[in-house]
């Protein structure tokens, strides 16, 4: 699960522009049969290099079958603390994320 936390304001005035998805930039990649984690750096889908060991996925998760990325924003929803009410619906977006991969 993601939350923009754009559009909310500091004490000064200033609001926050919207930002990346960052699970635009992370995915999953099958090589020789165990799952990876992916980032892109310089523009390129490079092997995580913080976390090298496979990766098991919820069940309810497509799988890769090859070295194509998967990028983990497909799994993930994706919400807005400022237009979607996060003080009262965060604690339903936690639990939909569970539900999502089957906890």
């Amino acid at each position: 699960m993601a939350v923009k936390i754009n559009l909310m304001g500091n004490q000064q005035g200033y609001v926050s522009q919207e930002g990346p998805n960052p699970l635009d930039y992370l995915g999953v990649y099958n090589s020789a049969g165990a799952i990876r984690l992916a980032e892109i750096k310089g523009g390129k889908w490079v092997r995580y290099e913080d976390y090298t060991q496979a990766v098991d996925l919820p069940a309810t998760w497509i799988k890769p079958h090859d070295t194509t990325v998967i990028r983990l924003s497909r799994y993930a929803g994706l919400y807005c603390y400022k237009t979607q009410n996060g003080g009262a619906n965060f604690s339903f977006w936690v639990r939909q994320a569970a539900a999502d991969v089957g906890r």
